[in-house]
């Protein structure tokens, strides 16, 4: 029963990373509309918070899927999902073009702060308070 329930807790893992991860796809390349005020509550540079935010959750996300029960992701696992939202981060900003965005360094390096920031914030967390082994 414990490998069934393992098993389902990995596949709903998955699919909750790939809906946010849609999400963070749609988000970002909606056309931009003519007229339409898009700066958010006229804060200065909200879009790169929005950025920051998005990638620090898609890396949260990523260390809760790559996570073995009780332990943390492995270096290499970490490795690779920064290797691979850095690589994703390229293409969001890359492809916000044809639709009509704005391709933006600053945003990329936003993206690039906000996973670090994650995995500096859960290794610590994990550091402070490591999970048990299950039983």
């Amino acid at each position: 029963m414990r490998g069934y329930i393992r098993t389902a807790n990995t596949v709903v893992r998955r699919w909750i990373f790939l809906a946010y991860w849609l999400l963070m796809f749609i988000g970002t390349h909606i056309p931009r509309l003519e007229g339409v005020d898009t700066s958010v509550f006229r804060i200065p540079h909200a879009d790169k918070v929005m950025h920051f935010c998005m990638f620090a959750g898609w890396m949260c996300l990523s260390w809760w899927l790559l996570r073995p029960p009780g332990g943390r992701p492995s270096r290499r696992a970490l490795a690779g999902a920064l290797l691979a939202g850095a690589l994703y981060a390229a293409f969001d900003e890359l492809t916000q073009s044809l639709v009509g965005r704005d391709t933006s360094l600053g945003d990329f390096f936003a993206d690039i702060a906000g996973m670090l920031a994650a995995l500096w914030l859960l290794e610590a967390r994990h550091r402070r308070w490591p999970s048990r082994k299950p039983a």
